[in-house]
């Protein structure tokens, strides 16, 4: 329950930040009826409406404070239905490629949250070509004979086909759709105590936080260090979840980031695949943290640690101890707050314990 009033206040946070704060909706079940003691945590009492939201009513003494989850804000905007397509693109309609096209989009249809794969075949080492997504360029990499990207789709993308281009040597390649579909998150509206929000009220060091989160995340080593599907990195019950949308005293919905994992002080945090420690220090509102670059674009962040067993560029295999659950920075209970980004947006990590994604 104090691990959820974290969670709260720290999308209070996200919210006054213009950030969006993503969250796992743990397979689409209501959060608990909970009544706490006045000792510092929340009353929270959902209710199921028709539209299947919940409505949760949270208030918080001065002590109850938030689990740290903020995520960049997707401004991505779907194909207009209303115009035509670039000369050079093809209709919604022509969305799949035959599986041997030279471009190749892997899945054509991804919830808000899910992630897919471009491959570019035939094509020589020394093409380097960029692909475009959402409006922005990202560089494709090179692995065993074929041009790759794996890419994000952000829990707040509007539902609706999306050109995927590339460009390589102004060569003329056939474009792709990806359709985002709805993932169904549900809703909350909650209502936080007026001391809650002081809590959060250091605008200058939360800033000088997520800047310095962008930068790590900027971060592109070119060659894929993990193997095989991730782990769950702590032993314990799953919590708030990956894309839960929140209202906050009557302000915007917003989505929360990543996945709670309930766990006791001290417990051991692992490594959810092999990679290479970008960073392994404190924040100001995630606590002790260890962010690890497992290549291609793909980070993994470990946040509330109790105690940080690694240090930075240390390569890691899966597995491997990497600190200590805790309740550090806006936390009011030990757990592990586990996301998942990939070229800078955070994404649903449960898939990515299911199955290997991979070239």
């Amino acid at each position: 329950m104090a691990a959820l009033a974290a969670t709260l206040a720290l999308a209070f946070l996200a919210c006054q930040n213009g950030e969006t704060d993503t969250e796992p909706t743990s397979i689409g079940r209501y959060l608990p009826t909970v009544s706490a003691t006045p000792a510092g945590t929340a009353t929270v009492t959902p209710t199921a409406t028709p539209a299947g939201t919940a409505t949760v009513t949270s208030t918080a003494t001065p002590t109850g404070t938030a689990t740290v989850t903020s995520t960049a804000t997707s401004t991505a905007t779907p194909i207009s239905t209303a115009s035509p397509p670039p000369a050079s693109s093809p209709t919604p309609a022509a969305t799949t490629a035959p599986a041997s096209a030279r471009v190749e989009l892997a899945p054509t249809m991804v919830r808000q949250g899910g992630v897919f794969l471009v491959r570019l075949r035939d094509s020589s080492a020394e093409t380097s070509p960029t692909l475009f997504f959402a409006g922005l360029p990202y560089p494709m990499l090179w692995d065993d004979g074929i041009w790759w990207a794996v890419m994000g789709a952000a829990a707040d993308f509007a539902p609706g086909e999306y050109w995927v281009q590339i460009s390589s040597n102004g060569e003329g390649l056939p474009n792709l759709v990806l359709t985002v579909v709805d993932a169904g998150f549900l809703e909350e509206y909650i209502e936080l105590a007026p001391e809650t929000g002081q809590l959060l009220t250091d605008a200058v060091a939360i800033e000088a936080e997520r800047q310095l989160l962008d930068s790590v995340y900027a971060g592109l080593t070119p060659e894929r260090l993990w193997s095989g599907p991730f782990i769950l990195p702590a032993a314990g019950a799953l919590g708030d979840t990956f894309g839960l949308r929140r209202s906050f005293d009557g302000g915007p919905l917003s989505n929360h980031s990543g996945l709670d994992i309930a766990a006791g002080e001290g417990d051991p945090v692992m490594a959810a695949n092999a990679g290479r420690v970008a960073f392994a220090g404190e924040l100001h509102l995630r606590g002790n943290t260890v962010i690890i670059d497992h290549g291609a674009g793909v980070f993994s962040g470990y946040h509330h640690l109790s105690q940080i067993l690694v240090a930075e560029g240390q390569d890691v295999a899966q597995g491997e101890v990497i600190g200590a659950v805790g309740a550090t920075g806006l936390a009011t209970a030990p757990h592990l707050h586990w996301e998942l980004i990939v070229r800078g947006v955070r994404v649903d990590p449960l898939p990515w314990t299911q199955a290997e994604i991979s070239p």
